[in-house]
């Protein structure tokens, strides 16, 4: 789909799992009860979509080219991950624009 594409340009595999693997460690950690995260669980599934939240602030601050965003809060579940961030403009034209732009 036109947003894997989006976000493979903007991430590097590499350095995706090596964030994967960090953020694992981390998660080995908590269930220690060293760190408490705010996850529903520490499924394999949950762990991901929690280091996709970073990839996400990440790709959204170089697509919307606002250094200033950040994360204001998330919902992460096995099943899914809502993400909030403050913009100052409607986001929708800024992924129409980058969809075209990959669709060309």
């Amino acid at each position: 789909s036109d947003s894997t594409l989006l976000v493979r340009s903007l991430i590097n595999e590499k350095e995706f799992e090596e964030e994967l693997q960090r953020h694992q460690e981390l998660s080995r950690t908590a269930s220690a009860g060293v760190f408490k995260s705010g996850l529903a669980d520490n499924s394999e599934a949950t762990t991901k979509l929690h280091t996709a939240t970073h990839l996400l602030n990440q790709a959204l601050r170089t697509v919307l080219k606002n250094p200033q965003i950040h994360q204001k809060g998330s919902n992460i579940t096995p099943e899914r991950l809502r993400f909030d961030f403050k913009h100052n403009e409607k986001v929708q034209l800024h992924f129409q624009n980058t969809n075209r732009k990959l669709s060309a």
